[in-house]
């Protein structure tokens, strides 16, 4: 975010057309093992803001995409958002 700031809008454009060229990345590792009796509350949970495939959604937040994203790094952030060093755009 520090970054962008220092940007004009048309250069905010420009990067945002640039990675919006690219083709989404498959939707792998974010599933947990269909053992796990957690798995269908998990997805549900997931999905309700991130949508069905976990593309991101505007509606009913603006979630973002979670497909393609490394497992590690969604680990980290689910528990940075349990210890509350992390919070979604709404405060929790």
């Amino acid at each position: 975010q520090p970054l962008a700031l220092s940007l004009t809008p048309d250069e905010r454009r420009a990067i945002s057309t640039y990675y919006a060229s690219f083709a989404a990345a498959p939707n792998t590792g974010l599933a947990p093992a269909p053992s796990d009796p957690r798995a269908a509350e998990l997805s549900r949970a997931c999905t309700a803001c991130h949508g069905s495939s976990f593309e991101g959604a505007e509606m009913p937040v603006r979630a973002p995409r979670l497909a393609g994203q490394g497992q590690e790094y969604l680990a980290r952030q689910l528990v940075a958002f349990r210890s509350g060093a992390r919070v979604d755009p709404a405060g929790r």
